[in-house]
């Protein structure tokens, strides 16, 4: 979807549907929350900064493409390839950052549950011991 910043906010300087199929508009770049589904400014609400606007641009719902949906203001009058190229770059590195945080997250998970069957085991051997030894006398 094309997205009309003719009628964007003047602060406005990026755009992004979140899975729900809405519109936004952001001040600044936004984050992706891979849990919850949805595009956020982190800190602004300590801040008392809320540059997030619906935009009213609606793709459907739910929006398959929502993590891969952010924008950011075009360039006036700039019909340079190269920067759209970058900018087309930046936003695969984005969903490659938000993949790996994904799979840290997935690994960390396993890493836990690991754990928690090395310490079944290690408490089934002591138990284990303790049986032989009781029979032992």
């Amino acid at each position: 979807m094309t997205i009309d910043w003719s009628s964007a906010p003047e602060w406005a300087e990026f755009h992004a549907f979140d899975k729900d199929g809405r519109g936004y508009w952001y001040k600044s770049r936004p984050t992706l929350d891979p849990c919850a589904d949805y595009w956020y400014l982190p800190g602004c609400h300590q801040k008392g900064e809320y540059y997030v606007e619906q935009s009213g641009h609606y793709v459907g719902m739910p929006s398959t493409y929502y993590d891969r949906s952010l924008v950011s203001r075009p360039i006036k009058g700039c019909q340079n390839n190269e920067i759209a190229e970058l900018k087309s770059k930046v936003a695969e590195l984005d969903r490659q950052v938000i993949a790996l945080k994904n799979a840290l997250k997935s690994r960390d998970l396993v890493l836990s549950a690991l754990r928690v069957r090395l310490d079944q085991i290690q408490e089934w051997e002591q138990w284990q011991d303790y049986l032989k030894a009781k029979g032992d006398k």
